[in-house]
C-alpha cells in the first residue's frame, strides 16, 4: 500500500482500496482500512459515506449521526442518510434529503441520478419530470458513477437526461 505512504490524505484512493477489499471478499482487512481511513481523513464526506452504506444495519443510524455531525453540508453524506431513510421506507424524508443533496451541489450527477431513481420508485410522473428536467437545467459533470458513464465512448453523444437514466438504472437498485 505504498500511494498511502505517498498519499495519506486522500479519500478516493482510500474509498478505491476499501472497494477493492470487499470486491475481494476481505471484510476483515475493509473494515480495518475505514477505520484507518477516517483517522486519516476525519473530515471526508466521500468515506462517512461509504462508512454509511457499507455498515451493518444495526450501525447505519450512528455512523450517519457522525457523518452528520462531521460533514453536514457534503452532499455525498446527505445522499447516503437519504437512501438510508428510503430503504427504511421513510420516503417524505428520503425526498427532502435528496433535494436538499442536490440543492448543495447541483453538479454531482450521482445525487441526481439517486434522486431520479427514488422518484421513479417512489414518486409521481410530476416528480419524475421534475427531477430529470431540473437534472437537464444543472447539466452535471461530476460522481463516480456519472463519469464513468457520461465519459464511455459509447455514450460520448448522449443527452443528459439519457446519461440521468443510464446512471439511474445502475445506482437505482439500492433503494
Amino acid at each position: 500500500f505504498k500511494q498511502f505512504v505517498k498519499n495519506p490524505k486522500n479519500p478516493e484512493l482510500w474509498v478505491q482500496a476499501i472497494r477493492l477489499e470487499r470486491r475481494s471478499k476481505n471484510e476483515k482487512l475493509a473494515v480495518t482500512l475505514m477505520a484507518k481511513a477516517i483517522q486519516e481523513c476525519p473530515n471526508s464526506g466521500l468515506l462517512r459515506a461509504e462508512a454509511i452504506i457499507s455498515a451493518p444495519r444495526t450501525e447505519q443510524k450512528s455512523k450517519c449521526a457522525e457523518a452528520i455531525k462531521r460533514c453536514p453540508d457534503d452532499p455525498v453524506v446527505i445522499t447516503a442518510v437519504a437512501t438510508l431513510f428510503a430503504t427504511e421506507r421513510k420516503y417524505e424524508k428520503a425526498r427532502k434529503w435528496l433535494e436538499r443533496s442536490v440543492a448543495l451541489n447541483p453538479d454531482i450527477g450521482d445525487s441526481w441520478a439517486r434522486f431520479y431513481a427514488f422518484e421513479l420508485a417512489y414518486g409521481t410522473v410530476e416528480q419524475q419530470d421534475g427531477v430529470k428536467n431540473r437534472c437537464i437545467q444543472a447539466d452535471p459533470k461530476h460522481g463516480s458513477v456519472w463519469c464513468s458513464i457520461s465519459k464511455d465512448m459509447d455514450n460520448r453523444k448522449k443527452s443528459v437526461e439519457e446519461i440521468l437514466k443510464l446512471v439511474a438504472q445502475r445506482i437505482g437498485a439500492k433503494f
